[in-house]
């Protein structure tokens, strides 16, 4: 009787450290998203170079750092060749819990890390972020015309239009 009871308790240790294990593999799926974007910038954030380019917020609403080099994103659903964002910065890379980073949508990847190789619509089109297989939707938006230096942010579940943007901070 005393060996079955250690059994069963073995065998819940290995369901428990089962279950643990997909639930810090998924962490980073489930706890980042995009948050704003601004899709024609013409006065409201200008990046490091004195450019206002179009720009996509990212938030990490987990407890842990995320390190989004390797993750991929994209403008168009289905993109066979979605940029990849490098995954030899770290520094610069990781956003910390329950903060924002901004990635600009300029072309210039010789800026740094944060620049991306496609500019956004403001006729509409998509922001896709892409797990680090490069296929895995972690989360997307499909948006329509949008107005100079009026961001799209999201407020709960829900996409609204904002007047002021808030790149950097809650919305």
């Amino acid at each position: 009787m005393i060996k079955m009871h250690v059994f069963i308790k073995l065998i819940n240790l290995v369901l428990l450290f089962i279950l643990l294990s997909c639930e810090s593999k998924n962490r980073a799926v489930v706890e980042l998203q995009i948050s704003e974007f601004l899709a024609i910038n013409e006065t409201i954030l200008a990046d490091n170079y004195g450019e206002y380019d179009d720009w996509i917020e990212l938030i990490n609403y987990g407890t842990h750092p995320i390190n989004i080099g390797g993750y991929y994103l994209s403008d168009k659903l289905n993109d066979s060749n979605p940029h990849m964002i490098p995954d030899t910065f770290t520094a610069i890379t990781t956003i910390n819990p329950n903060e924002f980073i901004i990635l600009w949508c300029d072309r210039d990847l010789d800026q740094g890390p944060l620049h991306l190789d496609f500019k956004l619509s403001g006729n509409g089109e998509s922001i896709i972020l892409l797990d680090k297989d490069g296929t895995t939707i972690i989360d997307e938006y499909s948006f329509l015309q949008q107005s100079p230096d009026i961001s799209m942010g999201k407020i709960g579940d829900d996409w609204v239009f904002m007047e002021y943007p808030t790149p950097g901070a809650a919305n």
